[in-house]
């Protein structure tokens, strides 16, 4: 039998390693504890005094990950300590104090001259995350259901997935929890799992008027990539900071037993029932000070 043509032994020879190599990485992705799986991501955390929300958030990740690093900048209420003392229980979290005074969101035009900016701040903390291995950005004025947090990894299939995360949005008056009447939820696909492909983060700029600038950092994702919506596994408590709280209002909200009123269906269809217990939400707190 005279031998099989060269193009043929090219082509086994590509499928044969074509599938060598798709084995390797589905063996990577699906082991929790490699470095470089989606299934042990970093969590991404910046923190400016969030002492009201901060612990309690910090504690509703531990189930689902691993391994983060939390950097802190103008911390003056006590957030570094708390800082502080979960990394030192969870080993596989670092901190680091950005050594900067940061332009906030809001800021009088001129003020980068002196600050840095959001960017900056966000890169510093980008930079301690090696290439090729996922981070999620974790905020700290929420509350995460681990469970359902850690199954929305599960998401990933391939190294150009992205999993986009939405929030709904509540506050605590008089030990009830309440839903934000004009912004029940929030979803601009700006908190997900993504991996680390000379990601970068800029500033874009909203508005310039009367000597203000309104702006926010922007995550630039240099690669094509499929994109898949988790379901709810997180609480978001926006005007819990104290610099924030007094502009919660009673009259902007309503009972979150009322969510039905103010949640359109297409997100209704991703929350599960236990996200809207009220009395599992407040277990998550310290009622003192609340």
């Amino acid at each position: 039998m005279p031998p099989p043509p060269l193009k043929r032994i090219i082509k086994r020879g590509y499928f044969f390693f074509n599938n060598l190599l798709f084995y390797w990485y589905r063996k990577k992705i699906n082991n929790p504890t490699h470095p470089k799986s989606p299934l042990n991501p970093w969590a991404f955390i910046r923190v400016c005094n969030e002492k009201d929300t901060l612990e309690q958030s910090l504690n509703s990740i531990v189930g689902a990950i691993s391994r983060g690093i939390i950097v802190y900048n103008e911390c003056d209420d006590g957030s570094d300590e708390i800082i502080k003392k979960f990394c030192a229980k969870h080993k596989g979290f670092i901190y680091a104090e950005y050594p900067y005074k940061v332009a906030r969101v809001r800021h009088y035009e001129g003020e980068l001259k002196t600050k840095k900016s959001l960017g900056d701040y966000y890169n510093f903390a980008l930079s301690f995350i090696p290439q090729n291995e996922w981070l999620i950005k974790i905020d700290t004025d929420q509350i995460y259901d681990a469970k359902k947090l850690k199954e929305s990894f599960n998401l990933i299939k391939h190294q150009n997935d992205i999993v986009f995360y939405f929030r709904i949005n509540l506050h605590i008056f008089d030990q009830r929890i309440y839903l934000q009447k004009d912004s029940p939820i929030f979803d601009p696909k700006d908190h997900w799992l993504i991996c680390n492909q000379r990601l970068f983060f800029v500033d874009s700029i909203q508005w310039e008027k009367d000597n203000e600038v309104f702006y926010w950092e922007s995550l630039c994702i240099p690669f094509v990539y499929r994109g898949f919506d988790a379901r709810l596994n997180t609480w978001h408590f926006p005007l819990l900071k104290s610099s924030r709280r007094e502009g919660a209002k009673i009259q902007d909200f309503i009972p979150l037993k009322n969510y039905k009123e103010i949640i359109s269906q297409e997100y209704l269809d991703k929350i599960d029932e236990d996200m809207l217990d009220e009395q599992r939400i407040l277990n998550f707190f310290d009622k003192k000070g609340l």
